[in-house]
């Protein structure tokens, strides 16, 4: 009975699998869809004279134009925010602390496909004298993630609008978390909760004024307005960063006047 009803009804039973299948592909394709990115405003970074921005095969590097940088930071962009969006958060943080930055592209970027991708960036750069791992939003939970099975090769860790979901507290790491005040989107019970997953000397910053969205350069995501212009937004970020440096290793000029505070 059966295998005569799929004489009857085999081709009909074809076509709406297939159907079935390119309207879930469809809506996969949909789910995935990457944040637009302001195109002027990575345009704006690549024209700065102050700064050498590169598109690598893994991504973006931004740094100063001026020398070598010996300190660099791998970042890990947030979820379905392209990597390009955060060339300027990279060119103020590159500005701010001569650091050079990699930006690394993910797949579908989504970081929590290839945790490990910090490592193709180590493997191209052998004249980094210190290394540090951070990433925004899922991006930093996923750069803690890498940082966990990976300490002994880093210096630190910085999580900007994210938080730690596994435990580095007995590792060496210097931790910086920035978060800001109108950020709507990060989970604020889980980013206290995390305060007992990192080191106890982890700082934790606030951002007055700043959103989640305003740590790149996209638009899409829903999320409380920020009382701040974004550029402003990722200058106080990159002050943040520059201040933790030079905390962490008495070495690093800044003129960082962000001041720290409790979550």
């Amino acid at each position: 009975m059966i295998r005569a009803w799929f004489a009857r009804n085999g081709e009909r039973l074809v076509v709406w699998v297939v159907a079935l299948l390119v309207v879930l592909a469809s809506v996969g394709l949909f789910l995935v869809q990457p944040y637009p990115v302001d195109e002027r405003a990575v345009d704006a970074v690549r024209e700065t004279p102050a700064l050498t921005v590169e598109q690598t095969d893994t991504g973006y590097t931004v740094h100063p134009s001026d020398g070598e940088s010996t300190d660099g930071l791998v970042f890990y962009p947030g979820a379905l925010v392209p990597t390009r969006a955060y060339v300027p958060l990279a060119g103020a943080i590159a500005n701010e602390t001569g650091l050079a930055v990699f930006l690394v592209d993910v797949p579908l970027n989504l970081a929590v496909l290839d945790v490990d991708a910090a490592d193709s960036v180590f493997a191209g750069e052998r004249e980094v004298d210190r290394w540090y791992v951070g990433g925004h939003s899922l991006g930093g939970a996923m750069a803690c993630r890498y940082a966990e099975g990976a300490a002994d090769r880093l210096d630190g860790l910085v999580l900007v609008g994210a938080y730690c979901d596994v435990d580095v507290r007995d590792t060496d790491l210097d931790v910086l978390t920035v978060v800001g005040t109108r950020d709507d989107i990060v989970n604020r019970n889980a980013l206290a909760a995390s305060r007992d997953l990192v080191p106890d000397d982890a700082e934790f910053v606030d951002v007055e004024g700043a959103n989640h969205t305003q740590v790149g350069v996209y638009s899409g995501q829903v999320d409380r307005p920020g009382t701040i212009a974004s550029t402003e937004a990722r200058q106080r970020i990159a002050e943040a960063v520059s201040s933790w440096l030079d905390d962490s290793t008495g070495d690093l000029t800044t003129n960082a006047t962000v001041s720290r505070s409790a979550v």
